[in-house]
């Protein structure tokens, strides 16, 4: 799939200029320049060129026309002066959701994100007219949402339409600076953030799998590298996971297909034993957050309603009912943390900034507040306690940068920082394994 930035950087130029050079897309290189736009009510034309660049002959030249009557994507004209190939892009077709009719007014975000997944399916083979293809049926999509560049930037991150990611870890000391960043051994790539935890002697990821949506879990013994990714049997997941080690298991919670929440575990060095339903019957479609409290194990879910719910169960006995956490509402997932007697959450507001709050064991959560550092992101974020601090790490909205936060027990954080050296398309992972605090990107 392309990878989201080379698509944003494609729509830059087409929409506000000047030319960009070298767009990668599906292995092939485009010099995208800026279109003649004319709207009129509920319509609107669009004329543009696209150069295929090749290396030792000369460029294929497309020229094409978008169109959009009453509020409708019309078939593009679009012809070819072939420079190194023969073949004739003709038009692009199919890749319209049902839902855009010829009475669509105000196109929604929903209808975005399904254009876009449509058009991925343009995307044939390697050939560069299905490159070509996918752009300009990204960019009549943008001509008829009206869309700007971010909430665009938006849908194509719902829509993942990006190649499959691969996964780097970093790690730092207690007071020190995050190392180098390197690839998790094994080569995994996924869609959706990992997640990490320590348990017992080892340092675990779980990870979504690209095209079979399965589940998969890699672990390393402190300071050695990672074993290799194993499927955990029968379970399979449209969302990111969670898990937490707790007593002498390791636990993974997953959100199914039909917005049920699931549970497995397994002792160290044994297999995964089964998935089984969280009691309380909670359905979602958010991804989930586990985490170990004193004699408890939590779960945190986003209801239908964007709201926060909690469950928990004591070491081999039945969760309970899903209580309601009082907050604004989230439309992302919620991180846990445990920091002295206190279990901590945060969340990501509608407003794209940092909320957390806590609880003593038993007692309900203060009202929310504002993480200090005024950070913002398009994601959810992960949390967890090293060396008696509490860690926050997100993903910047802007350069898709890697940025963490602490606080020492019953004080503010001290603002946000970044870690350098690799950038991630959706939420960082964090976990604190040894004597080091890691943290996982996609990119």
């Amino acid at each position: 799939m392309p990878n989201q930035h080379e698509v944003e950087n494609a729509l830059k130029a087409a929409f506000e200029g000047p030319e960009i050079k070298g767009i990668k897309i599906n292995g092939h290189t485009f010099n995208v320049k800026p279109m003649a736009i004319h709207r009129s009510d509920n319509s609107a034309t669009a004329n543009g060129h696209i150069s295929h660049h090749l290396a030792n002959r000369p460029d294929d030249q497309v020229h094409f026309t978008l169109h959009i009557v009453n509020g409708v994507p019309q078939k593009p004209d679009v012809s070819i002066d072939p420079g190194g190939w023969p073949k004739i892009l003709e038009t692009i077709a199919g890749f319209l959701p049902d839902s855009w009719t010829e009475d669509a007014i105000g196109i929604k975000e929903k209808d975005v994100v399904a254009a876009v997944k449509h058009a991925e399916k343009l995307l044939e083979g390697d050939s560069w007219q299905g490159a070509v293809s996918f752009l300009l049926a990204i960019f009549l999509t943008r001509l008829a949402s009206n869309f700007n560049l971010g909430q665009m930037s938006n849908a194509l991150s719902e829509a993942k339409q990006l190649r499959p990611w691969n996964i780097y870890i970093t790690s730092a000391l207690n007071g020190q600076p995050f190392g180098g960043w390197s690839e998790v051994q094994s080569g995994g790539t996924t869609d959706r953030p990992v997640t990490a935890a320590a348990f017992g002697s080892r340092l675990y990821v779980a990870a979504k799998g690209v095209d079979d949506a399965m589940i998969y879990v890699n672990s390393a013994l402190d300071q050695h590298a990672f074993d290799g990714w194993s499927q955990v049997p029968s379970g399979g997941t449209p969302h990111a996971l969670a898990m937490a080690g707790f007593v002498d298991r390791l636990y993974l919670f997953a959100v199914g297909f039909d917005g049920k929440i699931y549970i497995n575990s397994a002792r160290e060095g044994h297999a995964f034993e089964g998935w089984s339903e969280v009691q309380g019957q909670a359905f979602t479609k958010k991804p989930v957050a586990a985490c170990a409290f004193k004699d408890r194990l939590f779960c945190f879910e986003i209801g239908t309603d964007d709201q926060i719910y909690v469950n928990s169960a004591v070491h081999g006995q039945p969760f309970g009912t899903w209580d309601p956490i009082p907050s604004g509402g989230t439309p992302h997932g919620v991180a846990a943390a445990v920091l002295g007697e206190r279990l901590y959450i945060f969340v990501t507001g509608y407003d794209g900034r940092i909320y957390g709050t806590s609880a003593l064991y038993g007692q309900p959560f203060d009202p929310l507040w504002e993480v200090q550092g005024g950070g913002t992101t398009d994601s959810k974020v992960s949390a967890a306690s090293f060396a008696g601090r509490l860690y926050i790490c997100a993903k910047g909205i802007g350069d898709k940068g890697i940025y963490i936060n602490s606080a020492a027990m019953d004080h503010p954080f001290d603002g946000w920082s970044p870690i350098p050296g690799q950038i991630t398309y959706d939420a960082p992972a964090i976990a604190a394994f040894s004597d080091r605090l890691y943290v996982f990107a996609e990119g």
